[in-house]
């Protein structure tokens, strides 16, 4: 009996020590398991362009984010040349991952001015636009 206890005694303790070890090297210290680190590739995106109001524009945009964060993509306005009419850039709000709908306007009436000309709508990551589309308002 004694030996038995002894036996198992020894075989808990050589099981507790082979299950420490094993953690031990699935750490943060080993890359190829360290679950930290995502590998994410750049958004996509579709952009288009409602112009049936007489004052304003409304783009809806379709972001699959592939896991990036919410803030990493934008809305960049870009009002037409020499109009006088601001252009302005944005973060888009993220609901979901992939096929995020969302929509944003842009006022033709800016002031005492009406903006015609092309207005571009870009949706950006890092400075890159990845979906582009222009309409000419006159």
């Amino acid at each position: 009996m004694k030996k038995s206890i002894k036996i198992s005694a020894l075989l808990i303790s050589i099981l507790t020590m082979t299950g420490c070890a094993t953690v031990s090297t699935m750490g943060k210290d080993d890359p190829a398991t360290d679950t930290s680190v995502t590998d994410t590739k750049a958004p996509t995106a579709k952009v288009s362009l409602d112009t049936s109001s007489h004052d304003q524009i409304i783009a809806t945009i379709h972001t699959t984010y592939n896991g990036n964060p919410e803030g990493s993509v934008n809305l960049k306005w870009t009002a037409p040349k020499g109009s006088g009419c601001y252009s302005t850039e944005f973060p888009i709000t993220k609901y979901g991952d992939t096929n995020d709908m969302t929509w944003a306007s842009v006022e033709l009436k800016q002031g005492d001015k009406y903006c015609s000309g092309t207005w571009t709508a870009s949706v950006v990551n890092n400075g890159d636009d990845i979906a582009t589309t222009s309409v000419n308002i006159k």
